[in-house]
């Protein structure tokens, strides 16, 4: 939601988001459980306005491919593979 809303993100690296953020381009990725990461990567987001912009209109620009059928797709193959799931069976 916030990338379709164009703002940046920041996210650690144990969520599925992680995959959509693009760590200095819409950004920040940081290492689970590192607090010292995550609050520099928010200070500098803070010192630096045009960061947000700039990483916003990236961050709306991505957020165009995941509609919601790419992004049922996507959960329903990541829910069969982390079940080992075979619909067919």
């Amino acid at each position: 939601e916030a990338m379709a809303a164009g703002l940046p993100v920041i996210v650690s690296n144990q969520v599925g988001a992680k995959e959509i953020v693009e760590h200095g381009k819409n950004g920040y990725v940081f290492p689970s459980g590192d607090h010292i990461s995550l609050k520099e990567h928010l200070e500098n987001l803070e010192k630096h306005d045009e960061l947000i912009e700039k990483f916003g209109l990236y961050s709306e620009k991505l957020s165009r491919n995941y509609d919601v059928a790419i992004t049922s797709a996507h959960l329903k193959n990541t829910i069969s593979t982390n079940l080992k799931y075979n619909p067919n069976s």
